[in-house]
């Protein structure tokens, strides 16, 4: 039986919970995770919606950098308290 859920927006990928699931396990790297990166390249709006919710910023860098496993790397951070009304978020 399938239950529906009223808050599902039936415009989300059925690819974004994956995504944003290996993000918070921790940086997603072109190379490394080719399917998970065109995916977060197609949902980048999206992913930075879902995650501003938590309080978070994706840093998407599609260049990369050679320190950083080459090119393409994104990680999720949390946003600067000032974003915040100026207060600090309790964790």
């Amino acid at each position: 039986m399938t239950v529906l859920n009223p808050d599902h927006d039936a415009t989300t990928s059925p690819e974004l919970p994956g995504v944003v699931t290996r993000l918070f396990k921790g940086v997603v790297y072109a190379e490394a995770d080719e399917k998970t990166w065109q995916a977060l390249l197609g949902l980048t709006s999206q992913v930075r919606d879902y995650v501003a919710v938590l309080g978070l910023d994706l840093i998407l860098d599609p260049a990369g950098a050679p320190e950083h496993h080459g090119p393409g790397r994104a990680p999720v951070r949390d946003r600067p308290a000032g974003l915040f009304g100026g207060k600090p978020r309790r964790h």
